[in-house]
């Protein structure tokens, strides 16, 4: 009982971590309920006005027989936002339980907490730089302000805090030098994207020419490659301009962290051995 309020009761990273992950299982669990619980919200209005319920399954009538909650859920678990997301709540949570293990077991190792500091910081910006502006011109748009609240929790606060705790103050283990780092370390980090862009496409291929409306066959407008224009471009320009984006999140931000990370370690040794 001493150790355990010595070593975690006394420690304000034990509890920092804690906010943290209650932080993003509230904005997880909001983002996922208020549509859930509102599927009929989620309409598209065409050019005549007429309203199509992107969740409604139909009775041979035409009329809403029930909702497809099933599908809803598996489009939102398919958001990279939504995966990115649940990687920051899932580390905090070994964190937690393993809090003084933090650069020791494999999940708490640098090079795995860098990768989820670099994919929540992708989520962060290509939200709010390239999907935000195109969001605030949609007409259908009904957020409240519940839905701006986790809106902003999801692509700001948390990836903020998460890049705040994991650079700055978690324990580290054994680092190499940054540019190590640019050789043996950083291409394993675009696995997961790449992997996650082929799925987005022919998923998105798939559902488009199984009938599925365009607004929820592709999770991310340029990820829709068949269609001839989107926002003035083709599909493929717009996939193209992401790879690149992307691509330069991932170097650059990788590696002004892992920079980062050696500084702050330098520092903290240095302050011990003075």
């Amino acid at each position: 009982m001493q150790n355990f309020i010595k070593y975690y009761c006394r420690d304000w990273r034990f509890w920092f971590k804690i906010i943290i992950a209650l932080v993003a299982l509230f904005g997880l669990l909001t983002n996922y309920l208020t549509n859930l619980l509102h599927l009929d919200k989620m309409i598209v209005t065409d050019s005549n006005n007429q309203v199509t319920y992107l969740w409604a399954v139909y009775d041979q009538t035409g009329t809403i027989n029930h909702w497809n909650y099933a599908g809803y859920t598996i489009w939102w678990i398919s958001f990279f936002t939504t995966q990115s997301n649940f990687l920051v709540l899932i580390w905090f949570v070994i964190a937690i339980i393993c809090h003084r293990q933090e650069g020791i077991i494999k999940p708490l190792k640098t090079y795995f907490s860098l990768s989820v500091v670099v994919y929540i910081t992708v989520t962060c910006l290509i939200y709010n730089f390239v999907l935000l502006p195109a969001i605030l011109k949609n007409k259908d748009l009904m957020w409240g302000p519940l839905q701006w609240t986790e809106q902003i929790i999801l692509h700001a606060v948390l990836p903020v805090l998460t890049i705040i705790y994991i650079v700055i103050f978690a324990k580290q283990s054994p680092l190499v030098s940054t540019k190590q780092f640019y050789r043996q370390k950083l291409g394993w980090y675009f696995i997961y994207p790449i992997l996650y862009g082929i799925y987005g496409v022919i998923k998105g291929i798939l559902c488009e020419y199984s009938g599925m409306h365009l607004k929820i066959a592709y999770q991310y407008f340029f990820l829709q490659i068949t269609n001839p224009k989107v926002q003035g471009l083709s599909g493929i320009v717009w996939f193209i301009i992401a790879i690149i984006l992307i691509s330069g999140i991932i170097s650059a931000f990788g590696g002004l962290y892992h920079f980062s990370m050696v500084k702050v370690t330098k520092r903290c040794q240095q302050a011990k051995n003075f």
